[in-house]
Order: C-alpha cells, then structure tokens, then sequence
C-alpha cells in the first residue's frame, strides 16, 4: 500500500515539472545583457558642429548645454540643452546626433547654425541728423543678432524721428551686406532728408460756421513768420497736420456739422519755391444740427424738468457731442451728490426726419444710496494723516458725496505736497456703506534757492535761502516734515482777517 502512494506521489511531481518546463519555455526570457542596454548610456565625446558661418565659439554652445561628456545620456537633459541653445538667439537651426559605441556608450553631435552678427551700423544722407541721436533712436545695435524685422522697424523709427522734425519729404531705406567667411554683416540706412519746407501761407475754404482766426488758433500747423526761428513753428509737418484735420473735424462737429467732410483729398499743396508750401484747406461743412426734444427714461429721484434744468444743452441749441458729454457727467454728479454712487446715465441721439432735429434721451439706472464707512489713507510716507484729513470735504458717517469728494481731491492737489492725488469710492461688507481711499505720491516740498549781486552802494552780495512747505517743527527724524505748520498758521491768519 505504502509502494502505490509513493509510486502516485512521484508521478505527479514528474508532471508538475513537465508543466513548469512547457510554461518555462513560452514565457519569454530576456536576452542576455538587456537589463545592462535598459540603462541610460554614458556619454563618451561632445561634437560641436558649425554649419554655414562660425561667428560664436565652442566655448558659448558648451556653456548653455546641460549634458556633459562622461554623464549618463537622458532625453531631458538634451531638450532642455537645445531649449537653451535657442533661448541665447545665436542660432538658426540646432539639431542634436547621437551614435552608439561599444561598452555602453554613446558620442554627440551638436549641429547649429549660427545668425549673422552686426558688425557695423552706417548712416547714408542724413546731413541733419547726428549719428549719435539716431543710433539712440534704434534698437540694433553693433555686434547684436542681424535681424531683418528690427531693422525694418529702425528704419521707421527713423523716418519718425525726421517727420516730426519737420522733414515732411523725408525718404529711409536700408541695405544689409553679409560677409559668408566672418558671419558678420554691415547695416546701412540710406536717408533722403528732402526738403524742409517752411509754410508760406494756410488758408481756409468754405468755413462759415467757425472764423479763419479760430481755425487756425486750434492747429498745430502755423505760418512762419518773424519769431518762428524761436518757436520752432511754421515748418511743414506730416504727422501734426493729420492730427490738424482731425481737430478741425472736431471743432465742427461741435458746431452741430455731423456731416463735416474735411478730408486729404480737399487739401490743396502748392509749392512756389523748392524750401516752401502754401496749404489751402477746402471744407464742405455740411447742414448744422440742432437740438430738438430732451427726454429722460428711469429717473424717480428727481423729476424730469428738474434734471433738464441743469443740463447746458437746451432744446433749439446748436447740437454737441462734447456738451453732451458733460451734460451726461453733470446727471451723475446729481445723484452722486445725494450717495447714489454707482448711478450710470447713458445718453442716446436720434436724428427726428421730420424736424429735422437730434432728439436726446437720457436713460437713467439709479442705484442705491451709500453712507461714507471710513478713510484710507496710501503714500504719505512724511505727510501726517492730519494733513490729509483737514483738506477733506467729507467725514465719516455722513452721505458719501460724490461732488464733495471731487472738490477734496482738489484741494489736496492745491496743497502741491504730491504729485499725484487720486479719491476712489472703495466697497465694503456692509450694506449701503462705502470706504474713501486716497491714494498718494509725495512730491519734493523742499525749496533751495541762491543767488548773487552787485552795487555801487553794497558791492558784492551774495544770498542763500532754504525753505520746506510742509514743516514739522518737531520731527527731526523725518527732517522736519510732514505737519505743513507753516501753512496751517497762514490759513489761520487768513481766516482770522476774515472774521474781522
């Protein structure tokens, strides 16, 4: 009995190792020396290779890769080397090659292609304009990347710089010589200054509406004349005279002449002599609209003829846009002087076909009433607060006073302490309440003056005098500044005149 369980137990241990031999055998194995291959290679040799021009050494490509020659090769370190390789804006083109060797080991290509350098930058024709104040003016520089879409935008900077000078006849232009052996190359910007043309008459045509005077006194453009030698005016300038037209359009239009038409194409150029121009401004100004019916749409705080009274603009006057955008800032003023802050005031035109007329329609969306929370005060870094606070118009706790808060930011702006005022409504966490921030930039208050003279009485004088606008009396460690005594004591002498 013992024989035949034994006899079983052998046989099954045979088949149990049949069995691990088959599966043994379709289980794939690896190859021999493929857990050494799966390991990152080392890197044996760098190669720095140069196509076309070599005007950067091996030195600045090695300085800017982070791979290194008897380091494991990994990917990232070779894209991030080629990132940086671009990133120095030498090169064109980079390419990176690699070659496997024996024992592990790879060697590395690095293939780029050097930009072409400035060597040298040339001005050609600008018998007005020194070298110095155009090489300012451009962005190319010598021995910088050879660029073709900077050098495009330098030749406009300089076509610019002589259109506001007054060259209106200027021409600029540019040639690029490349040397293939050096890797160098040599800008010249080839300038025809033109004339400078002095205006010998201006003249207008067709303007009923407004005067020949007042036309002229709102432009840039003006006749030479005596004094033009000191004021630098009376030559022809380009880009001021398109700036010109466009004011000339404006004062008309304020003229209630929408229609204006003063375009290039009615501007006459005569040239009497080759130094001077006479212009002759033809303007067709069109019918001149006026004012017809005034309404207002969701105002239930005021009534309408109230809020019509205060507007400029009346029903019969003549029509204009600026007006009426004044008009529209009064309307918010009227809210906001009450502490409805955020009322906005929209105002539509309509032209009426049967009168003939611009209709007007203020659309007024109020908004809720806010009561001043508190006062922050930023940028008085000398200036005590006390200073600030006693110029305002408003407090705490009281309507927040859109008008008052304007006449504050005034009055601290007359103080001349900063150079910068600015009042902002700030919001809060609490309903219907508002914070004030004022912000702040100090300015210099410090005044020094000196100055010398002589007589026959006194002979030689000579004086000094050093005075500061806001004193402080006692903080020495801000050097006496910030409290603005001197001025609070000349407030009250004046107050103090006014009381007798």
């Amino acid at each position: 009995m013992k024989t035949i369980r034994q006899t079983a137990i052998s046989r099954s241990r045979l088949i149990l190792a049949l069995l691990g031999v088959l599966l043994t055998g379709l289980t794939p194995q690896p190859a021999a020396g493929q857990a050494e291959q799966e390991e990152a290679p080392v890197i044996r040799t760098i190669t720095i290779e140069f196509r076309g021009v070599k005007n950067v050494s091996e030195g600045v490509v090695r300085a800017n890769i982070q791979i290194k020659e008897g380091e494991k090769y990994e990917q990232t370190l070779a894209d991030r080397s080629i990132r940086s390789l671009y990133n120095t804006g030498f090169f064109d083109f980079i390419e990176l090659k690699s070659e496997e060797v024996a024992d592990g080991r790879v060697d590395l290509i690095i293939v780029v292609q050097p930009k072409y350098r400035i060597q040298q930058i040339r001005y050609v024709g600008n018998n007005k304009a020194p070298y110095s104040r155009l090489d300012e003016k451009i962005s190319s520089k010598e021995g910088g990347i050879l660029d073709e879409r900077t050098i495009r935008k330098d030749r406009d900077t300089i076509y610019e710089y002589y259109l506001n000078r007054g060259f209106s006849q200027v021409n600029v232009d540019y040639d690029i010589g490349r040397d293939p052996v050096t890797g160098f190359g040599t800008v010249t910007f080839i300038v025809d200054e033109g004339r400078k043309l002095k205006i010998k008459s201006l003249k207008f045509v067709g303007n009923e509406s407004a005067s020949t005077r007042k036309l002229k006194k709102s432009i840039q453009t003006k006749k030479w004349g005596f004094f033009s030698w000191i004021t630098s005016s009376g030559r022809f300038d380009e880009n001021k005279f398109q700036e010109d037209l466009d004011i000339l359009r404006d004062i008309y239009k304020d003229l209630g002449h929408l229609d204006v038409n003063i375009s290039e194409a009615n501007v006459v150029l005569v040239y009497p002599t080759a130094k001077t121009i006479a212009i002759t401004i033809n303007i067709d100004e069109g019918r001149q609209y006026r004012v017809g019916r005034i309404d207002m749409e969701g105002n239930t705080l005021f009534q309408t003829k109230d809020l019509v009274r205060v507007l400029e603009l009346k029903p019969g006057d003549v029509f204009s846009p600026t007006k009426l955008d004044e008009d529209r800032g009064t309307l918010q003023d009227v809210f906001g002087r009450v502490g409805y802050l955020d009322t906005y005031v929209r105002a539509d035109r309509t032209p009426n076909l049967q009168t003939g007329a611009i209709d007007i329609t203020f659309h007024i969306q109020e908004s809720d009433r806010f009561i001043l929370e508190s006062i922050k005060i930023e940028g008085n870094n000398k200036t005590k607060s006390v200073v600030i606070l006693r110029e305002l118009a408003l407090a705490p706790g009281s309507t927040f006073d859109l008008v008052r808060m304007k006449t504050s930011e005034t009055r601290l702006k007359n103080t001349q302490f900063f150079d910068e005022v600015r009042l902002t409504p700030e919001n809060t966490n609490i309903p219907g309440r508002r914070n004030l921030k004022i912000s702040l930039l100090e300015a210099s208050t410090g005044r020094f003056s000196f100055g010398a003279g002589f007589s026959s009485l006194q002979k030689g004088t000579v004086f000094a005098e050093l005075s500061q606008g806001n004193f402080d009396l006692f903080n020495w460690r801000s050097f006496f500044q910030g409290l603005a005594q001197l001025d609070q004591e000349v407030r009250q002498e004046v107050q103090e005149d006014r009381e007798r």
